[in-house]
């Protein structure tokens, strides 16, 4: 990349390693190239033609990697012949994958090494017309259903062009340990194909996936229709920790309790229901469980191989909700002695993000050993679910670390509407928790308040939310017991007055039971 006046690492000799940078300053995205971070990340630029014997490509393409707690970082040079025209750009739409056709560039990347069958691809072109996918070999998966959201732009200098890429690691998953990636460019004005050159492979072949027909086991093409070249994978290396500069929550430690991915629909076991996997509503280009839960209510359970919940803070899971109503779901634990906790929720139209407290769905049970999770449904409703998991805390993050802390000076009430209480007869009647992440401290704190008696409000003063960063939303959770069984309500708010409310009605509640109308089927 000599605009930016660095030599291209190990030129001549290939590379089996990539090695990206953490970055304090974001840089911005304008395809410009000229930010001090691209002056000390290391280029990549040895790139082989695709198709034939393998022989160096026409044109020195060269690509750079930086990232930080937020996002992934990629620069593109790529020279070409200006003299004899521009670079071809006949698409100006993004995530059209005919941006391919184009003079482009096409990045792959392999968060899960050991699963060669799934990967991420980023092209761009000219014109910073980007086109992003998650794909699956063994399935068509297009790249509308999957949205980084990425951030291109790409600028045509003499004698070539240059590109930036900006994607959300949350998008990807948090680096925490080494990838795989690949680059490779459309030369349209040579005709040629180019990828880069990784001495020695990392990878010849790949398994065939549980969507692959044994008959057909080698990796795809790398472009072009060429499909006797099989795709080469260097190494990428995250050589420390990025500084937490991301807006919003992320996990600091998960565990996933279930793949909605291959077969792992028929490890569901359905009661009153259907299951399948399904990519019609899926998250981040996964494919989602899709749950049809009949006009009579019914349930789906799970036997997770992961069965010790204790030292747990949250269950957490995606939902999309389908239609123009709110579905009620119920969420139970069942442990070793037989004993469950059910927690029920109004999950609204459209994608729903459910963290449960633990310690408030669980209450009561043996967390170290559970023996099932289930779903339940109360109505008829179809519902896409992906992501169970478990975690424990948050980290606080800013995409523009340069800019001054902004720290809250709010206190927080909670009103609690007497319809809520009313009938409520086990103690505690009322929990609230408030997650508040920690910008500093790259930690959150839980506020957790039960109270024992009948209240209006519960109120958090203003020191309990010292540390914290107005520009992150505080999450509140409410949870009701009605006849041993819980019911959560959720809000998201950011302090931004000098005394903050949020008000919780049934509204926000499922259908909360009276001794007049008691709930029927919740403990099933």
């Amino acid at each position: 990349m000599t605009p930016v006046g660095a030599t291209p690492a190990q030129a001549g000799r290939g590379h089996s390693r990539v090695r990206a940078v953490a970055v304090i300053l974001p840089p911005v995205i304008d395809g410009r190239l000229d930010e001090g971070i691209w002056r000390h990340t290391p280029a990549y630029s040895d790139f082989v033609v695709v198709g034939g014997e393998p022989r160096p490509a026409l044109r020195r393409t060269a690509f750079r990697i930086g990232y930080d707690a937020a996002n992934l970082y990629i620069a593109l040079m790529c020279p070409t012949d200006t003299s004899i025209g521009s670079p071809r750009v006949s698409h100006w739409q993004d995530d059209d994958d005919a941006i391919d056709e184009d003079e482009s560039c096409r990045v792959l990347l392999w968060p899960e090494p050991n699963r060669p069958d799934r990967y991420f691809e980023f092209t761009v072109n000219p014109r910073g017309v980007v086109c992003d996918a998650r794909r699956h070999w063994g399935f068509s998966l297009g790249s509308a259903v999957w949205d980084g959201p990425t951030q291109a732009a790409a600028t045509l200098t003499r004698g070539a062009w240059q590109a930036e890429l900006r994607v959300p690691l949350r998008r990807l998953g948090v680096p925490g340990r080494a990838w795989h990636v690949n680059v490779i460019r459309h030369d349209a004005l040579a005709g040629q194909r180019s990828a880069l050159a990784a001495a020695p492979p990392v990878v010849t072949t790949a398994p065939a996936s549980e969507n692959q027909d044994r008959a057909s086991t080698s990796a795809p093409a790398v472009g072009g229709g060429a499909s006797g070249d099989l795709l080469r994978r260097a190494v990428l290396e995250w050589p420390v920790p990025a500084r937490p500069f991301v807006t919003g929550p992320l996990p600091v430690r998960q565990s996933r309790l279930a793949d909605m991915e291959g077969a792992a629909a028929s490890a569901w076991r359905a009661v009153n229901a259907t299951v399948v996997a399904s990519d019609k509503h899926a998250t981040d280009g996964r494919r989602s469980l899709e749950v049809s839960y009949p006009a009579g209510g019914g349930h789906i359970g799970l036997v997770p191989e992961q069965n010790n919940f204790s030292g747990w803070q949250m269950l957490r899971f995606d939902a999309f909700v389908a239609g123009g109503e709110s579905v009620t779901l119920g969420v139970r634990l069942r442990d070793v002695f037989g004993r469950y906790g059910t927690g029920w929720l109004l999950a609204q139209p459209g994608a729903n993000d459910i963290a449960l407290p633990l310690d408030l769905l669980g209450a009561g049970l043996r967390l170290r050993n559970i023996k099932a999770l289930e779903l339940v449904g109360r109505g008829q409703a179809s519902v896409w679910v992906d992501h169970v998991r478990l975690e424990v805390d948050t980290i606080s993050y800013h995409e523009l670390p340069h800019r001054p802390g902004r720290p809250s000076r709010s206190s927080l009430a909670v009103r609690i509407d007497q319809a809520v209480w009313t009938g409520s007869t086990s103690t505690p009647p009322v929990a609230v928790d408030v997650t508040v992440p920690l910008f500093h401290t790259q930690r959150v704190r839980r506020l957790t308040r039960r109270p024992v008696s009948l209240a209006e409000r519960v109120v958090f003063g203003i020191e309990e939310f010292a540390g914290h960063d107005l520009r992150d939303p505080v999450r509140v959770t409410v949870y009701v017991r009605r006849g041993g069984v819980g019911y959560f309500g959720f809000r998201e708010s950011r302090l931004t007055q000098p005394a903050e409310v949020v008000s919780f009605g049934p509204g926000d509640f499922p259908r909360l039971p009276t001794r007049s109308t008691p709930l029927t089927g919740t403990n099933r």
